[in-house]
């Protein structure tokens, strides 16, 4: 099954419900139960939310180990 990403400066345009993004870590913050994650790509920059209890454990402590330009891949609700 292949993913079909979306170019963040597309997101709000096309408005869909859950999407697949893609693109480099721009800014990071931890605090105690939320990571942020500013992700940017050829077209944009988007902040992402992972908050522990409602990701994964794995996907949760990946989020709390990215660093700067680290590349990812996300699907997420908007």
């Amino acid at each position: 099954m292949a993913m079909d990403f979306v170019k963040v400066g597309e997101i709000f345009e096309k408005k869909p419900k859950e999407v697949y993004i893609r693109g480099w870590v721009y800014r990071h913050r931890v605090q105690k139960d939320v990571v942020f994650v500013l992700l940017r790509d050829s077209s944009g920059i988007i902040q992402c939310t992972f908050k522990k209890g409602e990701v994964p454990d794995e996907v949760f402590e990946s989020a709390e180990n990215l660093s700067i330009e680290s590349s990812v891949k996300i699907k997420g609700d908007v």
